[in-house]
């Protein structure tokens, strides 16, 4: 071959592969996956709660602590009793979904030791629940709250912490409004709520410590979420202005 030739071959192959438009990767795979990711709502920072997709407890301190005077010999002690409102509106993509809610708990959503308390919420309805001890009991008004897949719900919910005496016993009592947080009206608040829950929970001693301890570290909120995502989840002083079990 001449040196014409080769020019000429070289020319062509040149030109060919300018022209040739560039592979670009595909990366819809990708973007569809990013955006079906929850982000984390504002106002609270992720927590790692197994076999939960999402889970996160509040930044600051959430709701009002109340003082308690307990049986042990301990003078008043700030915080140990606990109420946070959560306003919720959520959607659940899948039928066995689920969202717990926590009111006063630790940075890993404990509500004592090794315990979780919480107000799980699923397509078919509500329920107060105890891990650890499986300690159910639910009193007063109990209407099914159910969600449609798809479809977002908007509920209102109070999580009170409190404490008995003289046995120094921990309870939560969850209060669900079948409607949102800013449409709660006087008599709402007072009583006039659709679910009505309430969980014991024994502290693992008595001892004045423990009591301290758990007015002084389980002061946030959370929550934990699987096939559901959340429009608004926001905490806030209670609402309730009657009902508490005591």
């Amino acid at each position: 071959m001449t040196i014409k030739k080769i020019l000429i071959a070289m020319a062509a192959l040149s030109f060919f592969a300018f022209c040739t438009p560039e592979k670009k990767e595909d990366n819809t795979p990708l973007l569809a996956l990013l955006a079906s990711i929850p982000g984390q709502p504002a106002g609270f920072q992720a927590v790692t709660y197994p076999g939960f997709s999402l889970a996160g407890r509040t930044i600051s301190p959430a709701g009002k602590g109340e003082d308690k005077s307990i049986s042990t010999g301990a003078a008043t002690t700030g915080g140990l009793e606990r109420k946070t409102s959560f306003s919720l509106t959520y959607t659940f993509t899948a039928a066995d979904g689920e969202i717990r809610i926590f009111g006063a708990v630790n940075s890993e959503l404990k509500t004592r030791g090794d315990q979780d308390s919480y107000l799980r919420i699923t397509p078919a309805g509500l329920t107060g629940f105890v891990a650890g001890n499986a300690v159910t009991a639910t009193s007063g008004k109990a209407k099914v709250i159910t969600a449609t897949i798809g479809t977002a719900k908007t509920i209102c919910v109070d999580v009170h912490r409190e404490v008995d005496t003289p046995d120094s016993k921990v309870k939560f009592h969850y209060l669900v409004w079948d409607k949102a947080c800013s449409a709660l009206t006087t008599s709402d608040r007072a009583g006039n709520n659709e679910f009505d829950a309430e969980t014991e929970l024994w502290t693992n001693t008595r001892a004045t410590s423990e009591l301290v301890t758990m007015g002084t570290r389980e002061i946030f909120a959370g929550f934990a979420v699987k096939g559901a995502g959340f429009t608004t989840i926001t905490t806030g002083d209670p609402l309730a202005t009657s009902g508490s079990f005591k």
